[in-house]
């Protein structure tokens, strides 16, 4: 994807915004997969993305603000959040991060993880992953939770991985 395709396409998605019938879990969900696509699925553009949310349910914000101004406080921050985005993109290029290939790797590695274990461990590890940690930290984290893995198990995943890479 070159620069110019990537800056319209978050431009597009800014414009969604103020579409009539516009909604919000669907808007989200493309652009992750933009974000993700141009960021990297691990990118903190995302996670910010996921955390929007539109929960009217407090009386006293209902009250104080009403539904409109609710609704058009979460477009005004997923509009800064693209912005931030188009912004980095035209001054600094893309940003290097993990090609498909080795996410991948990784999701198909967890996926064998999944077979031998509870998938409680397994959704730690990817939390972990998603998590802004540093290297150090997060290798110590994602071995406390293989601690939950007997030896043998280990073993039996890596060597599984191996041969099914292979294949694949």
């Amino acid at each position: 994807m070159d620069k110019d395709k990537a800056i319209q396409l978050l431009k597009t998605q800014q414009e969604k915004l103020d579409l009539k019938g516009f909604d919000l879990d669907s808007w989200k969900n493309y652009t992750i997969i933009i974000l993700g696509r141009i960021f990297g699925d691990n990118s903190r553009k995302i996670r910010q993305i996921e955390d929007i949310n539109f929960h009217f349910g407090s009386w006293s914000l209902r009250d104080t603000s009403g539904k409109d101004a609710y609704l058009i406080s979460c477009k005004k921050l997923a509009k800064e959040i693209l912005q931030a985005s188009i912004d980095e993109i035209d001054l600094m290029g893309f940003p290097e991060h993990k090609t498909t290939i080795e996410s991948d790797n990784i999701f198909f590695l967890l996926s064998i993880m999944e077979e031998h274990s509870g998938k409680i461990t397994v959704k730690e590890i990817k939390k972990l992953l998603k998590k802004s940690l540093s290297i150090d930290d997060c290798i110590s984290k994602i071995e406390d939770e293989l601690n939950y893995f007997s030896d043998y198990s280990l073993r039996k995943i890596i060597a599984e991985y191996i041969v099914k890479s292979k294949l694949k």
